[in-house]
């Protein structure tokens, strides 16, 4: 796959877009329906559910599940924000992951909203996305980050807060998710940069060494295997 780059205006053309462009390769299926985008995994687990609200306080909700049942996310009023300008999903997709941005809804008013998703080295879905969506930039990327695959603990919750160092280097660093005793779990092509040369530069890619990133300046997904 080659690198894609696309805006999108609601929840139920980011479902078509996740259907065309990561079914099978990340997902199982993607399913959109009656406001609600669903992905699953190779073995039928429901792993991600959006609902992107009723038009009432917090009626939606973002959902990351570690097990049947059993999620982490938040509840929300609108995905994206339905007021205002500039309220459509941004994208940026390689072959091992995407990366997503947009405002959203979160009560009466808005938030910074992104989230990574890519696949842990088990070969299954991680999603990483921030536990708490903040109007302050650039807490959406830094703050309390979830990070879930299905088949982690299903009783401990850690969050990822980094503080970004702008340097003359990069330094990426994999994103672990909450495995049980004796497991390993983290994603070998997605990781958060610790230091920074560019923590400005928005959706696009940037080289280092003989690879290539996909990046939001804060975030990375390297490109290939």
């Amino acid at each position: 796959m080659a690198i894609i780059r696309d805006t999108l205006a609601n929840l139920a053309a980011l479902a078509t877009w996740m259907q065309q462009n990561y079914v099978p390769s990340l997902f199982k299926s993607v399913t959109y329906s009656s406001g609600v985008m669903t992905a699953t995994d190779a073995d039928d687990n429901t792993v991600l559910e959006i609902h992107q609200g009723t038009g009432s306080v917090n009626q939606g909700y973002f959902r990351a599940y570690r097990a049947e049942s059993n999620y982490l996310g938040f509840t929300l009023s609108s995905f994206p924000s339905s007021t205002g300008g500039g309220s459509t999903i941004q994208i940026i997709g390689c072959d091992n992951g995407f990366i997503i941005g947009c405002p959203i809804r979160i009560g009466y008013g808005d938030a910074n909203f992104a989230a990574v998703f890519t696949k842990t080295n088990n070969d299954k879905p991680a999603i990483i996305f921030p536990s708490s969506p903040n109007a302050t930039l650039p807490q959406q990327y830094t703050t309390a980050l979830n990070h879930v695959a299905f088949g982690d603990s299903a009783t401990i919750a850690t969050t990822t807060t980094f503080t970004p160092e702008a340097g003359q280097q990069n330094c990426l660093v994999p994103f672990a998710t909450n495995a049980n005793i004796g497991d390993t779990s983290y994603t070998p092509y997605a990781y958060y940069i610790a230091m920074g040369t560019n923590y400005a530069m928005g959706l696009g890619k940037f080289e280092m060494g003989d690879s290539v990133y996909i990046s939001n300046g804060y975030w990375a997904i390297r490109e290939g295997s």
